[in-house]
């Protein structure tokens, strides 16, 4: 079930560049600051955004926009 959610994550970060833009300085950040490997720091943005959003990203790609909102999702 997370590694839907993180392909939908990665599929958004592609569609969205405001998205993709934060993201992206995001993990700048902590490499900088914590003085990590990047793709340690993409790990570590990744798996927090799944594990805050996995049941909105699961749900947005199972069922349409019209869907969701009908049922207050």
């Amino acid at each position: 079930m997370k590694e839907k959610a993180k392909e939908i994550l990665l599929g958004l970060k592609q569609k969205d560049k405001v998205l993709a833009s934060a993201f992206n300085e995001y993990v700048e950040l902590l490499v900088s600051s914590l003085e990590i490997p990047k793709d340690i720091a993409i790990t570590l943005v990744t798996s927090e955004l799944v594990n805050k959003y996995q049941k909105e990203l699961i749900l947005r790609d199972l069922f349409s926009k019209s869907t969701l909102e009908e049922n207050n999702f």
